[in-house]
């Protein structure tokens, strides 16, 4: 229920920026630099597919009742970190968009530490899928582990790192 309520959500804000916003969507990439943003845009393909064979891995072929880490359940981590990857994930595009049209330092950071907290739990999704590895290994949680990974260098590295340090602080 968070992977589909949450990926409309994800989905449904850049549809509102998009259609709501038209003449500000292209300020959202800050200053970051043009001849980066076909690169970073590019990224965002492997990412988006990625999360597919690592969601399907975790949601289908683990026990989601097993403890995984400090006596808690496989599914509660789980949820707990899509949870966070989603929700702060659609809040990205509205605030930046709500910052372009009302620069606040205040609301900058927070976007800043949304990106962290994304970047943080896709980094947890990469842990947990490496740590329900089953014996035999497979292509399933190859494509995951690789799916993760590139998740990861999406919203932790680029979206985390590089887009703030583009994005103009008011």
């Amino acid at each position: 229920m968070i992977n589909v309520l949450g990926g409309v959500a994800v989905l449904g804000s850049y549809a509102e920026g998009f259609l709501n916003h038209p003449g500000i969507v292209g300020l959202a990439w800050g200053d970051v630099p043009e001849a980066w943003r076909g690169l970073y845009s590019l990224a965002m393909a492997p990412a988006a597919l990625g999360y597919f064979p690592m969601t399907y891995f975790l949601l289908f072929r683990v026990d989601l009742a097993r403890p995984l880490w400090l006596g808690l359940r496989t599914g509660m981590i789980l949820g707990f970190l899509y949870l966070v990857l989603l929700v702060f994930s659609a809040l990205w595009f509205p605030l930046t968009l709500q910052l372009i049209e009302q620069p606040d330092p205040t609301l900058w950071s927070a976007i800043h530490a949304l990106l962290l907290a994304v970047g943080l739990a896709s980094c947890g999704l990469v842990a947990c899928t490496i740590a329900l590895r089953p014996a035999n290994g497979g292509i399933g949680w190859v494509l995951a582990v690789a799916g993760s990974l590139f998740l990861t260098f999406q919203t932790g590295v680029l979206d985390a790192l590089v887009w703030p340090a583009y994005f103009p602080h008011p």
